[in-house]
């Protein structure tokens, strides 16, 4: 009999899969007697687990194993939208193990067999998707009509798992040592994380940014409720003002709006120097993924306006003061108005001024991030691509 991938890997992780199956969550799951807590818990850190995998999936490229259409992030968060989740606090263990199994997936982008056996495991386990499907409507007092995460789509479960292995199985058999050991440490990940869940105590419970956004790892969020919404409001007001945002980052982007949001809000706490420190971190990190200083500024000012208390006015003036060393404010401000005739959409004058700015003022990268956008012949004419080049030597013949 001719070994292939999948079958090998079912052989080899059977153990660790029954492991994972004998969690007193799994237990309390099947009875009906699982909290809603845990069970919202649960599902979010398979939320955290799949952005990850996904993520990891995409940016890695194995010919043949990954389609965009088998994502189920999408599905998965919806569910949560929809079974009242949104404001519960998170289990804090449940969380941790499901951003430690992330952080080991993060590891795997450069090793395909890994993360093959990942991926083996977190399709597998949807295999008795109807069955799950209700028990977990049932837990979260939810219609399981609702449930899209448990729903294979239109092909069924079984078509879906056959053109899953058809994907593992034409990858090369040199492959399997490394698989079944990703998927053992996935099969172990997921029962630590159920662990997590249940049972569970009220002093385990917290506020997660991960809730708003899986991929934010651990970073900081106000706990107090009304700081939280506040924070989500100047969020949406940083968003709106942007088109340029939705354009070029999508849902993804609008998840890493609203976690920034949260871990901004939470440095209002600090000393004025730690909050500019951090916030020069920040802005590097976001300028060279094509998000210019403007954008932050902005994103603090909607801030300081929520909570009332201009407590991030003196790091948008040291930012903004960053910036004129390079290019005076008066310049900025002729050269954006000369060019937003010819690139009205977007504020695409404002941010191409703003990251040739940051660029000499030495966030490295930051121009050619924003201008191969803005430059990109799919989405923009010839005659815009032009005007671009024209602001670039305009404005490069000003700075400092």
């Amino acid at each position: 009999m001719t070994t292939t991938l999948s079958g090998a890997l079912r052989e080899a992780t059977r153990d660790a899969h029954e492991a994972a199956e004998r969690t007193p969550l799994s237990a309390a799951l099947a009875e009906g007697t699982l909290p809603k807590q845990s069970a919202v818990s649960y599902l979010r850190g398979l939320a955290i687990v799949h952005a990850v995998l996904e993520r990891s999936l995409e940016l890695a490229a194995i010919p043949g194993l990954w389609d965009p259409a088998l994502a189920r992030l999408p599905a998965l968060l919806d569910d949560l939208a929809g079974c009242g989740a949104t404001g519960l606090p998170d289990i804090d263990p449940a969380i941790d193990a499901a951003i430690a199994l992330g952080d080991a997936i993060l590891l795997d982008t450069d090793h395909p067999a890994r993360l093959a056996g990942r991926l083996y495991v977190l399709e597998g386990s949807l295999l008795g998707g109807q069955i799950l499907k209700g028990w977990f409507a049932a837990a979260l007092g939810a219609p399981d009509t609702t449930l899209a995460y448990f729903t294979p789509g239109p092909e069924g479960a079984g078509r879906r798992w056959q053109q899953v292995k058809q994907r593992l199985d034409a990858l090369p058999l040199e492959y399997l040592p490394e698989a079944i050991a990703a998927a053992k440490a996935t099969f172990a990940g997921i029962e630590q994380m159920a662990i997590g869940c249940f049972p569970y105590t009220d002093a385990s419970l917290r506020q997660r940014v991960t809730a708003l956004n899986p991929e934010a790892g651990r970073h900081a969020m106000p706990q107090d409720a009304r700081e939280v919404d506040m924070a989500l409001r100047a969020a949406d007001v940083a968003w709106r003002q942007h088109p340029y945002l939705e354009a070029r980052y999508g849902a993804r982007g609008r998840r890493f709006t609203l976690s920034d949001s949260c871990w901004l809000a939470s440095l209002r706490s600090l000393a004025p120097d730690d909050i500019l420190t951090n916030l020069r971190w920040l802005a590097g990190v976001l300028a060279v993924r094509g998000l210019p200083t403007t954008i932050l500024e902005r994103h603090l000012q909607a801030l300081d306006d929520q909570f009332g208390l201009p407590v991030f006015a003196a790091a948008i003036a040291a930012l903004r003061a960053r910036r004129a060393l390079v290019l005076p404010e008066a310049d900025a401000v002729r050269l954006t108005a000369h060019w937003q005739e010819r690139l009205p959409d977007y504020d695409a004058a404002d941010l191409l001024v703003t990251a040739l700015a940051d660029e000499a003022a030495g966030a490295d990268g930051t121009w050619d991030s924003v201008h191969t956008w803005f430059t990109d012949p799919v989405r923009f004419s010839g005659e815009w691509v032009a005007a671009v080049d024209g602001l670039m030597r305009e404005t490069r013949a000003v700075l400092r």
